[in-house]
Order: C-alpha cells, then structure tokens, then sequence
C-alpha cells in the first residue's frame, strides 16, 4: 500500500467519523428543540429537523422565553435566520467577510441560548452557558438533557410564574399559531 493510498483511507476514515459525529449532534439538537416546541406550544414542533427551519424554531423558543418574562418579545426567530441565512451566503460569496456575519449570528444565537437555559435549567445556567460557548458540541447535548424540565415561567406556584400574556401582541413568528400540544415526547 502506498503512502497516497494510506492518506487516501484514513482521509476517508476521519471524513467517516466526523460525518457520523455531526449526525449525532444533529439528532440530539432536534430532539431537545422539539420537545421544548412542544413544551411552549408550538404548532409546527417538527422544525425541529428540517436545516434553517430549526434556527427559527430555536430563535421562537427564545422569544417565547421572553415574552413570559417580560410581556413582550424580541424576534429572535426572525433575527437568528436572516443573520444565519445571511453568515451563509456572504462566507460562500465573499469568504472571510463572511466571518463577520457569522460572528453577528454566533452573538445572537448565545443571547438566545442564554435565554432558554435560563427558563429551562435555571440551576444550572451559568455551567451550561460556559460549556457551550467554550466547548460548542456541548450545546445539543444540553438541549437534550434539558427537554424534559419545566421552564421555571411555568412551573405552579413559582415565584417566577408567567403572567397571562394571551391578550398581548403576536410577534412575526413567535407562536405558529397557539398553543395546542400535548405533554409528553421522547
């Protein structure tokens, strides 16, 4: 075997284990944003899996996050997408002028996540804050462990409980529509 050859396959071994890792991740991401879409009552929970769709659907959860706190919204979900849309296009067009626009997507995706692990793992916010932002696989892998919790705006007879919004405006993309959902998922 050759040395071109020998590159050649752990080129192909290493492009194998990343793809299946990238996967992983993928998968854990979509099953910690569905089951918070539901938790907030979204309609359309499936976002979750479809690329770019659920960089809207993480920036709804957010907005929803805030308006329970605060009684009005932000827009995150519009926001983090036309800067997600927008870091991709100028990074193929235009190369390292990109990386601007991917830093504004990256500070505006911290805010945000900021926000959810606030509400969804009051306890352990600034841990998960750290290691996401430090190390950035680590961020699926909270998600998904943080699914399940009760965001501390909806937890019964807390002190943080949130506040009956329901008259309040609709914010572009905020809700998809209500809040009918089910408890429960993976």
């Amino acid at each position: 075997m050759g040395s071109v050859e020998m590159v050649m396959t752990y080129a192909i071994i290493y492009a194998s284990v990343l793809a299946a890792f990238l996967i992983v991740l993928y998968v854990f991401l979509a099953i910690g944003l569905f089951c918070m879409a539901k938790t907030e009552g979204k309609r359309a929970p499936f976002l979750a899996w479809i690329p770019i769709a659920n960089v809207f659907l993480f920036g709804s959860i957010a907005d929803s996050v805030i308006r329970r706190r605060k009684g009005r919204g932000f827009c995150f979900s519009i926001l983090l997408t036309l800067l997600f849309v927008t870091a991709a296009a100028t990074l193929y067009f235009f190369g390292w002028w990109g990386m601007i626009a991917a830093g504004l997507f990256l500070i505006g995706a911290y805010a945000a996540l900021g926000f959810i692990y606030s509400d969804y793992a009051s306890d352990a916010f600034p841990l998960y804050m750290v290691l996401s932002i430090i190390l950035v696989p680590v961020m699926p892998f909270v998600l998904f462990l943080s699914r399940r919790d009760v965001p501390s705006g909806l937890r019964s007879g807390s002190d943080a409980e949130a506040p009956d919004l329901s008259a309040s405006m609709e914010m572009p993309g905020d809700n998809w529509g209500g809040s009918d959902f089910t408890a429960g998922g993976f």
